[in-house]
């Protein structure tokens, strides 16, 4: 049975309109279409230097204060005194700090390396 009826033409005509869309989406450019886009990073995400004596340590709230900055300490910090690590207890008011921290989705400096000297007496 032949279709050259109106449903014929339709079917046709959508038939040659499929191929015609599907050539010009894969004959366009789509170069780094798929790639991974790494978003820029924030000024204020960047990892900044920090260094002074400690004037606080709050345990609690898992903050020392260095060069009057409050700094959080994140379970992910690392603590150094030198080659060993070492946990925010061990910090003490008057020790030199120096590091690495960043500004937290929070508000708060988060701390994320730091290196302690004791105080010299």
């Amino acid at each position: 049975m032949k279709r050259t009826g109106l449903m014929g033409r339709m079917g046709f005509c959508a038939f040659v309109g499929y191929f015609l869309v599907a050539g010009a989406f894969l004959s366009a450019d789509r170069s780094g279409a798929f790639e991974k886009k790494t978003p820029p990073v924030d000024k204020e995400q960047a990892e900044q230097p920090f260094q002074g004596k400690v004037e606080a340590v709050d345990a609690t709230a898992r903050t020392l204060t260095v060069g009057g900055k409050v700094i959080s300490v994140t379970p992910e910090t690392k603590i150094k005194k030198g080659p060993q690590s070492i946990n925010l207890s061990d910090v003490k008011v008057g020790d030199s700090a120096s590091g690495m921290a960043r500004h937290g989705f929070n508000g708060k400096i988060d701390a994320v390396s730091m290196s302690i000297e004791e105080k010299k007496n």
